[in-house]
């Protein structure tokens, strides 16, 4: 007897693994280990794109979203250790006296 017929649409495109990897770290680099969940989700951010364009069957949306999230993690991150050099250069200018010759 063949399985009745349902109501509901066939499912999109699967997913690819690297892409459900990406958006995990991606989503984690603004929680825990910030430097290294940022390089895994832009590394299987595009290994994600490199597998949906050889498989047309697999969807990229998920990898997308994790190598967005892991550019904006990796620029937030610049800019803080941007913000920490700046913070001791000051330091070390105000501390040495040169701040009055400026």
């Amino acid at each position: 007897m063949p399985p009745a017929p349902s109501d509901h649409p066939p499912a999109g495109p699967q997913q690819t693994t690297s892409g459900i990897v990406s958006l995990a770290f991606g989503i984690l680099q603004f929680m825990a280990l910030p430097l290294i969940a940022t390089i895994v989700a832009l590394v299987a951010g595009y290994r994600s794109r490199n597998d949906a364009a050889a498989n047309p069957a697999l969807s990229d949306d998920l990898g997308r979203v994790g190598r967005i999230l892991g550019w904006i993690g990796l620029a937030f991150f610049l800019l803080v250790i941007a913000l920490i050099v700046l913070a001791i250069v000051v330091g070390v200018v105000a501390g040495s006296g040169l701040a009055g010759s400026i």
